[in-house]
């Protein structure tokens, strides 16, 4: 069994270096697909390719063709490692989770999700996070599907999974521990969505877009689905409110992150 990571990532130069090392010991490969970033983040994970082998980059200029680089491991004994450029995953825990995940517990699931809490404020000297518990979709098992083809599409992102014949449906999605039991967890991460993560962002209330939305085709058309989405709420501005609709919800609560940060 291999555990390969696929970060997708643009200007995210305060936290990535942070968030490759929490996951070095976890993944026996990390593939870094790097979206052209115009802050420091290109000349960060190139350093540390140059010490650790696990590490390739990938230069891409389109988030929505990065699909094919999940392809080669369809029906391969592997789980892919899905991790973004704001997600700070529990480096000890991880150790401990993939002992677990080893003796192939989770082998008939497709995804296996991560404890997760949406920070809306981070305290580095202090070593605290305000936020929102919630799931992360992190592992997915290539080896319960026949073939994956989408074409044109963001990683492990589509519909047109073919799963092996023996697949159970009713183990399409686990989440390993229950969303209330954050501090006991071993898979769990710190989710940075509404936290500034490059130098060159501007901070704001509604959390900075991902690669895909920061796309040149999204772009275009972005400005149409939000004013619409934000028409049937009687508000008419271009504003997404996506993440506050999806992150912020539940009882708010301030945790230790020192774990994460060590």
């Amino acid at each position: 069994m291999k555990i390969v990571a696929v970060l997708l990532i643009k200007n995210e130069d305060l936290y990535i270096k942070k968030i490759i090392e929490n996951i070095i010991d976890f993944s026996d490969e990390i593939l870094v697909l790097e979206n052209y970033s115009t802050d420091k983040t290109y000349e960060i994970v190139t350093d540390l390719a140059k010490v650790e082998s696990k590490i390739k980059v990938i230069r891409i200029t389109d988030a929505f063709d990065t699909h094919r680089y999940i392809e080669p491991y369809v029906g391969t004994n592997t789980w892919i490692f899905r991790v973004d450029g704001d997600e700070i995953y529990d480096k000890e825990g991880l150790v401990k989770f993939k002992k677990t995940l080893m003796t192939g517990c989770y082998d008939g699931w497709w995804n296996v999700g991560s404890n997760s809490i949406n920070i809306e404020n981070i305290n580095i000297s202090e070593g605290t996070g305000t936020g929102y518990l919630g799931m992360m979709t992190a592992l997915a098992n290539m080896s319960v599907l026949k073939e994956w083809h989408e074409g044109r599409s963001e990683r492990l992102i589509g519909t047109n999974r073919v799963y092996i014949d023996s697949f159970d449906k009713n183990k399409f999605k686990l989440n390993t521990y229950p969303v209330e039991s954050f501090d006991q967890s071993c898979f769990r991460c710190l989710h940075l969505c509404f936290v500034k993560r490059s130098t060159v962002d501007k901070e704001t209330l509604q959390g900075r877009l991902n690669p895909v939305e920061l796309s040149k085709w999204y772009r275009s058309f972005l400005p149409i689905v939000h004013i619409v989405k934000n028409a049937f709420k009687g508000d008419f501005s271009f504003a997404s409110n996506y993440k506050i609709a999806t992150y912020k919800k539940g009882k708010k609560t301030t945790i230790d992150i020192s774990d994460f940060l060590k």
